[in-house]
């Protein structure tokens, strides 16, 4: 199996799984406002829905799209690095 660099993005983030599974977990759970506006801010994390820029690389010449985070502390996009540490 090869092994994959530090920064490669996995296969699945648990935004992928909560916007997939989102409306389910809705249904099949009592979910408290709190729970269901973090889910919310979960699924649109680093997404074209929260806006971005425009970073041009210096060195290849290539435009790559950033998308803003939500910030919120149970996201884990946002959490990830400070988890990290």
């Amino acid at each position: 199996m090869p092994e994959r660099a530090a920064h490669a993005r996995p296969a699945y983030r648990i935004a992928d799984i909560v916007r997939h599974q989102r409306k389910v977990l809705r249904v099949t759970h009592v979910l408290t406002l709190d729970q269901r506006r973090l889910l919310d801010a979960i699924a649109v994390c680093r997404t074209p829905a929260l806006g971005g820029q425009l970073h041009h690389c210096p060195n290849c010449g290539t435009e790559h799209p950033i998308c803003h985070s939500c910030r919120k502390r149970g996201c884990p996009n946002c959490q990830a690095l400070a988890q990290e540490k």
